[in-house]
């Protein structure tokens, strides 16, 4: 990295904050600008005639340049590595000229990484082979002050962020880059590179974001001691007023209401804040219960008891609510209190299936809703024999994490392979291998009949074939119905599986009454309109912050692609878009060596993907959805990769 200049680090020093510079270009010289991005090579030599071709060369990274940097040998990112060979074998095909005063290659396509930029051979048409030049990539991890910085290139300006995501630590470099929007390689969180500001879900947090200026050739990187040593930032919240009696009443603890509760702060209300919960603790993150059983509680709660004290926010725990009066604006609770409201958010999500079959009322049969649930699961399957009702997201996580704990598992599952009803049996089928590698066997297209029990403890599952399983434990996961039932006096329009209806600014058709989260059927505006009811943690906050907005009259209609991930053995199947109905897939990668990408399709385009060890390609897609374009079965098919830089 480059030095500032004395000037600058007296500046710096009298303000109280720290600099680093990293030399990059002369703006006055555009052959270093084109150095430093990597242009340099994609120009062609049309004044000098070609001799003979030169000797093939491995890809290189230019970085950060100055006097005497050298260029170092960069990995092959996920692009190259899937798509160069086939890259390779196409044919140029000629490009709309580029913008006036803009370079060749487009800056506002979505990067994860270097690019991948296809130009024709000097004094060569159509028809010839390409030759694949290796773009520097505009998303670049620096130090500043011994800490890492994100520093981006978007559309010929500099900005400077956080470099790991809020939500899990991912880093942000292999991410995907649309315009100013930054989207995580991991989970798909979205962030402004300007501002540092939440753009799409899951994460609470913010980016930190750094002043950066350009001078003399260098860019310059300034910032607080303190934001550096924070890997996030809290949006500023407003504080309670009590004077404004105006009552915001959010039935439900989970992430929709926390989000709910933080961006009504976020946008200015001063009013009062109430979040119902029947359980006894504060929001917590829900998916590390069958992901993670062995967490402490401190560990996966979202935020401190100390945070909702601190911005005004009142939590009652343990309060269950029983009815709601909407014509009185009211909400009545099962200890015969009630709560008056001036707007309403129902976000109570829903319950685990009950098993009903004789025996489900044995001792050691186990759903999973609770921190208190994944504890005592994880205590009595601990060397003992486990059986699983149930082969989708709940049953094969818990499966997975115990597979090292339990003397022995048995899955037991309708379909013909887990996660079929939405990851479909190419991908079900590397889920249930996996497993099967760590001893966990499987009972499909197999239904429980009967448990059968010991002094009341369950001892073993019978299936309806006839065939019995020993067990010491049986966890239940087949399904969830909504928590809805408190709503059946009122006028509050349900689905016929008890979902709140709610339209795309999470309105009910009942005045002052919204909902969100798992509880809901919403249009999914980017998959054709239908309605439907989305379990995702993501979808789950962007309600919460959709309902939020609307409830101040903001007006702001829900736009995102649904996303969500499951993590087995170590490993993350990621997934974004709306599959239900495909009829078609195209795969691309190996499925035996766990390294794919799979492309769900109906009526010839792309509703959905899903992949494992093939980052960043579900955000790269989701953001292409997000923009509008869809992606035909003959992109996905093809080894022409233009359609990814249309997000």
């Amino acid at each position: 990295m480059g030095r500032a200049g004395p000037a600058s680090a007296k500046r710096a020093k009298e303000v109280g904050v720290l600099g680093a510079s990293v030399p990059v270009l002369r703006l006055s010289n555009r052959a270093s600008f084109k150095r430093w991005l990597g242009w340099d090579s994609c120009e062609p030599r049309r004044r000098r005639p070609v001799r003979k071709k030169p000797a093939p060369q491995k890809p290189t990274e230019r970085g950060c340049r100055g006097p005497g940097a050298k260029e170092t040998p960069a990995p092959l990112p996920w692009l190259l590595e899937a798509l160069v060979e086939q890259a390779r074998s196409q044919v140029w095909q000629p490009s709309p000229p580029a913008a006036p005063g803009r370079p060749d290659s487009d800056p506002t396509a979505p990067c994860g990484g270097p690019t991948v930029k296809a130009l024709p051979p000097p004094s060569r048409g159509p028809g010839s082979p390409c030759r694949l030049v290796l773009v520097s990539c505009r998303l670049r991890e620096v130090e500043v002050a011994g800490h890492k910085v994100l520093l981006v290139r978007s559309k010929m300006e500099f900005s400077a962020v956080g470099s790991k995501c809020t939500h899990a630590a991912a880093s942000l470099s292999k991410g995907v880059l649309a315009g100013n929007r930054l989207r995580c390689p991991w989970h798909g969180a979205c962030f402004n590179i300007r501002t540092g500001d939440i753009e799409e879900y899951p994460t609470l947090d913010c980016l930190p974001c750094f002043k950066v200026r350009v001078e003399d050739g260098k860019v310059f990187i300034t910032a607080k001691k303190k934001d550096l040593e924070s890997d996030r930032r809290l949006k500023a919240m407003s504080e309670r007023c009590r004077s404004n009696e105006n009552t915001m009443l959010l039935l439900g603890g989970g992430t929709a209401a926390l989000v709910c509760a933080e961006t009504l702060r976020q946008e200015g209300f001063t009013g009062r804040i109430i979040m119902v919960t029947k359980e006894k603790h504060v929001p917590y993150d829900r998916t590390q219960l069958s992901k993670a059983m062995d967490k402490t509680l401190e560990s996966i709660y979202l935020r401190q008891q100390d945070f909702f004290e601190a911005h005004g926010v009142e939590v009652w725990t343990e309060k269950e609510v029983v009815s709601v009066d909407t014509q009185g604006q009211k909400a009545h609770f099962q200890d015969g209190a009630f709560q008056r409201y001036d707007q309403l958010l129902i976000a109570t999500g829903s319950s685990p299936r009950q098993l009903q079959c004789p025996g489900s009322d044995l001792e050691n049969v186990c759903s999973l809703q609770t921190p208190e649930d994944a504890k005592r699961i994880l205590h009595l399957a601990t060397g003992k024999r486990v059986v699983i009702l149930g082969a989708s997201f709940i049953g094969m996580e818990v499966a997975a994490f115990l597979s090292d704990k339990a003397s022995t598992i048995c899955v037991v599952g309708r379909g013909e392979f887990p996660f079929q009803a939405v990851l479909g049996p190419q991908v079900g089928g590397v889920a249930m291998k996996m497993l099967q590698n760590k001893r966990v066997k499987f009972y499909m297209k197999a239904e429980i009949s009967e448990l059968r029990g010991e002094n009341r403890k369950v001892t073993e599952a019978v299936l309806a074939s006839g065939e019995t399983l020993p067990a010491d434990v049986v966890v239940v996961g087949i399904g969830v119905t909504s928590n809805s039932g408190f709503l059946k006096d009122t006028s509050i329009a349900l689905d016929r599986r008890g979902a709140i209806l709610v339209d795309l600014f999470m309105q009910t058709n009942v005045p002052r009454v919204f909902a969100a989260g798992d509880v809901t059927s919403f249009p999914v505006t980017l998959f054709g309109g239908t309605t439907a009811t989305i379990r995702h943690w993501q979808m789950a906050q962007a309600h919460g912050h959709i309902a939020a907005l609307n409830m101040l009259k903001k007006q702001k209609a829900l736009h995102t692609v649904p996303f969500f991930w499951t993590s087995l053995l170590g490993k993350s199947i990621r997934y974004a878009g709306y599959g239900k109905g495909y009829t078609d897939t195209v795969v691309k990668g190996n499925l035996e060596q766990l390294k794919f990408l799979v492309f769900y399709i109906k009526d010839d385009y792309v509703i959905a993907v899903a992949s494992l060890n093939f980052d960043p390609m579900v955000s790269l897609v989701a953001e292409v959805m997000y923009s509008g374009r869809q992606i035909s079965k003959a992109e996905a098919q093809s080894s022409d990769i233009t359609w990814m830089k249309q997000a």
